[in-house]
């Protein structure tokens, strides 16, 4: 009984020597995804799609101690869905892409997964389409329904963007 009261006095006595960290993100929102897009500098595409890798997947090392984050790691992929605009999610679009997996210090994004997605697609210099998987996954929206798709419609067409949080 003492050794173990021992341990737990050291191990108390650390606890505030160690660094505290965790990574906050706000809660998923297919509409907040499209005003981000709307509202930035850079140029956007909302796409409802699926993505599907050309090459092999790599991922990011899970390292705490890390005090700057890595590089991203991007992945070539194919973008296949439908491209929002004012007649909704209706403009088919399959592209090739890059998807960017990112770390915010310790924390890094992944391969955002398979099945249906509400993306934000950057447009950058020469054209190149850019999907980015944060560890918040911020522009990615796994597994939409059909009533979360119709808020951004009507968010797109009107502009009025009230946001919800599942």
């Amino acid at each position: 009984m003492k050794t173990l009261a021992a341990a737990f006095a050291f191990g108390a006595a650390l606890a505030p020597a160690l660094p505290v960290a965790a990574l906050s993100c706000l809660p998923a929102d297919p509409v907040r995804i499209y005003t981000q897009a709307r509202d930035a500098e850079a140029r956007y595409r909302i796409v409802h799609g699926t993505l599907t890798a050309q090459q092999t997947i790599r991922k990011h090392k899970q390292d705490m101690t890390r005090t700057t984050p890595p590089k991203p790691i991007r992945v070539k992929a194919r973008l296949q869905g439908m491209q929002l605009g004012q007649g909704g999610f209706a403009t088919p679009i399959d592209l090739p892409v890059t998807v960017e997996m990112v770390c915010y210090g310790p924390w890094c994004g992944n391969w955002p997964g398979a099945g249906q997605m509400l993306m934000s697609v950057e447009e950058q210099k020469g054209g190149q389409l850019v999907v980015t998987a944060d560890p918040c996954l911020s522009q990615i929206y796994a597994k939409p329904t059909r009533q979360e798709l119709d808020r951004v419609v009507r968010c797109h067409r009107a502009g009025r963007c009230p946001t919800e949080m599942r």
